[in-house]
């Protein structure tokens, strides 16, 4: 079982700059990168990279996931990060 602290998990849900709370879509991709099948957690990574700046509030969730057991979720992470990231400056 995976250990994880209630404020890393309410971080994920967190507002955006404008404002406003993150789309169903990452809220439901965030979820997703939970799920206990890898390939599952690292196409809700991939998933949050395409969407670039528009997954801006995934990035804690994503950040966690690099930490993943499988290193096809980890690099599946990364790369979502350095895109949403990029996307976002």
């Amino acid at each position: 079982m995976v250990a994880w602290d209630i404020v890393g998990f309410l971080d994920r849900f967190r507002r955006r700059p404008d404002g406003g709370l993150p789309s169903p879509e990452v809220a439901a991709l965030c979820e997703r990168l939970r799920h206990p099948d890898w390939q599952e957690r690292a196409a809700a990574a991939q998933a949050l990279g395409e969407l670039g700046g528009g997954a801006e509030a995934a990035v804690p969730a994503l950040e966690e996931a690099i930490s993943d057991d499988h290193g096809d979720v980890c690099l599946a992470a990364s790369a979502a990060l350095s895109r949403i990231r990029s996307a976002s400056h």
